[in-house]
């Protein structure tokens, strides 16, 4: 007991404290019909609801033991989910735990993404519970040899992955290299520091280049403040008076988007350029579209979301 409550003590409260100090909520938006949290519960709803409907390759639950394709071979927990069935329940230590995996499931299931990173604890609690009184039962000589393959499997991936990565460690050259093939953004933020001005401050919606930019940036959390706390965004700004402003997303801009009215031209300032998308997973290189406006500052300041834009500032409206 007295374990617990120093475990929680110095690794979760401090987490719940900034959370309430931010968010009005100790977990934030879960918790957001019981706190009071800024921007209101329409936004927060939304990002529930895109939380719980975001799914994976065949959907949940198959996509948590089987991959879609190649691309999402990384993204499933494998044949380890039904560990809990060799388990000796007459443990008692091993049917506690069980029925916390159980219970971190189901809360898992109805209040998050039902995609296998989110029940990686559940199934670490299960693995734990199997660990610790494993039982032989019926089915276990299958189960154990498809873990068996599994894992070859996951070992190799990681030896082509290292394969992969660790040139990146031995000159700057081969980390370019290494960065331009895996690290999703790269290319682009190369692209962009080469293109723009320098004193260009970057807009960004769901690209990652921000990661890998050395220009100023607004991630596309600008829209969430541009609506609801219009003062905090406009003080924001301001630190960047006289530079120029440039917004970086992934398709054409029209009308109806939220920054339209703010464009000083409604043509690209860059030439739309096809991108290859990076991956550390080879199967999921792709290309995408790279569009660069430019931004008028006195128009952006004057944009008035708060009361113009009646709609939702959900991730899937983002974008």
């Amino acid at each position: 007991m007295l374990s617990n409550i120093f475990f929680y003590l110095t690794l979760l409260l401090p987490i719940h404290l900034i959370n309430i100090y931010h968010y009005g909520s100790p977990i934030s938006p879960l918790l957001a019909d019981l706190f009071h949290e800024p921007g209101g519960h329409g936004f927060l709803k939304n990002y529930i609801l895109y939380l719980s409907n975001y799914s994976e390759g065949y959907g949940f639950p198959v996509s948590l033991l089987l991959p879609s394709s190649a691309g999402m071979i990384t993204t499933c927990i494998g044949v380890g989910i039904f560990a809990f069935c060799f388990v000796d329940r007459k443990n008692t230590k091993a049917r506690q735990l069980l029925w916390i995996a159980l219970g971190s499931f189901v809360l898992t299931a109805f209040f998050c993404q039902t995609t296998s990173r989110f029940f990686a604890e559940s199934y670490y609690i299960a693995v734990a519970a199997f660990a610790i009184a494993p039982r032989d039962g019926k089915g276990f000589r299958p189960f154990n040899w498809a873990g068996s393959a599994q894992l070859m499997v996951m070992a190799l991936s990681a030896a082509v992955g290292a394969y992969m990565i660790f040139p990146g460690a031995l000159s700057w050259e081969q980390r370019d290299k290494v960065l331009s093939r895996t690290a999703s953004g790269y290319n682009a933020a190369k692209y962009l520091d080469q293109h723009l001005p320098a004193d260009a401050v970057i807009f960004n919606t769901n690209l990652r280049t921000n990661a890998f930019s050395p220009r100023p940036s607004f991630a596309m959390e600008h829209l969430f403040l541009m609506k609801y706390f219009p003062a905090e965004f406009d003080r924001r700004l301001k630190q960047f008076s006289g530079k120029r402003f440039f917004y970086v997303l992934p398709f054409e801009l029209k009308p109806k988007y939220h920054l339209y009215p703010a464009l000083k031209s409604n043509t690209p300032f860059l030439t739309p350029l096809e991108m290859r998308l990076e991956a550390r997973n080879p199967f999921n290189h792709q290309t995408y579209p790279l569009f660069v406006y430019e931004l008028d500052y006195d128009k952006l300041r004057k944009l008035d979301l708060a009361n113009t834009f009646k709609g939702d500032l959900s991730h899937s409206t983002i974008q």
